[in-house]
């Protein structure tokens, strides 16, 4: 798909484009490409920015006990992420949960 230059237009001009199949799907291809590149950027650079928490560390910050940690973890109320093989716990989640 090549880069099309569009004419300026006055508010009353009235265009009508005709667009193959190819190039359209061409177009929304390359949408979807750059969305998931700025979602990765953005995703790597909060993980480098974050804190994480081992199940043992949040139990003793939260006071909870392991019944707990696993009924939050079910719900999707405090959930664990899988980094390297381990399963930890946000900074950040946690002090959110602290603030409520």
């Amino acid at each position: 798909m090549g880069n099309i230059e569009l004419p300026s237009m006055a508010k009353s001009s009235a265009v009508c484009y005709t667009v193959s199949h190819d190039d359209l799907i061409d177009f929304a291809n390359a949408i979807i490409k750059k969305t998931q590149e700025a979602a990765e950027q953005e995703s790597a650079s909060q993980d480098i920015q974050e804190e994480y928490l081992t199940r043992k560390e949040v139990m003793a910050i939260l006071k909870r006990c392991d019944s707990t940690m696993t009924k939050w973890a079910r719900t999707g109320y405090l959930e664990p992420v899988r980094i390297g093989g381990k399963y930890l716990y946000r900074k950040s989640d946690v002090e959110k949960l602290m603030k409520h």
